[in-house]
């Protein structure tokens, strides 16, 4: 639902339900229900992390400078505090939940201007994921840093891949669908830094086309 108000640019609201994500998760014990017993111990740390790293995007789209880098910067102090404590089971949950904290860290040093850093480290995460179900997403992420860091070619070729790559079930309620579709592109301001380059619409029109399927 905050989603469909940031398409909207309406902020406001979108901030305002982000902000309720926290506590409907506790209220319906959401998180642990989505956990083995054996990650019961940090899944808040990332939920915290997440909400803040959507509070800083918002910020962001809103060009409040100042409330971004906060929220952005208590963000990666949460998934860094996350990886810290990671269950030592890997799963399916806990590998979900670190192939995201190290790709949002490598967007959110994207946004705090750390050039260099974002973009080996979302390399990094794409390098170590390149397959299966968590890649579009990492990848989707890489793409954010190219732009975030004013690498456009760079933006341009890792999205005319992903649009190719099918939708696939995310293993999180929480988590964004993982493909980068037609609607995201022209509806998401996290894009708006490509609109004006006449290869945007060239993406957007192979992403609306039919994906075979093998």
């Amino acid at each position: 639902m905050a989603g469909l108000f940031v398409t909207q640019r309406n902020y406001a609201k979108a901030e305002e339900i982000v902000q309720s994500i926290e506590e409907t998760a506790k209220t319906h014990n959401a998180m642990t229900n989505a956990m083995t017993q054996g990650e019961q111990q940090s899944p808040n740390i990332f939920m915290r992390g997440f909400t803040l790293e959507r509070l800083g995007r918002i910020a962001r789209f809103r060009g409040d400078k100042e409330k971004a880098r906060a929220n952005f910067e208590a963000a990666r102090s949460k998934f860094e505090e996350w990886l810290g404590k990671k269950p030592q089971y890997n799963s399916p949950s806990t590998l979900w939940v670190e192939a995201h904290s190290l790709a949002y860290i490598a967007e959110i040093d994207a946004a705090l201007g750390h050039k260099e850093d974002a973009i080996r480290e979302a390399r990094n995460a794409v390098e170590r994921w390149p397959n299966g179900l968590l890649a579009p997403n990492i990848q989707a992420l890489l793409a954010i840093v190219y732009v975030w860091t004013g690498e456009r070619d760079a933006a341009f070729s890792q999205l005319a891949g992903l649009v190719k790559l099918p939708a696939v079930p995310s293993l999180q309620w929480w988590a964004c669908p993982a493909a980068v579709t037609a609607g995201e592109l022209k509806l998401n301001p996290i894009w708006d830094e490509l609109r004006n380059d006449p290869r945007f619409d060239k993406i957007v029109a192979q992403a609306a086309k039919p994906i075979k399927l093998d």
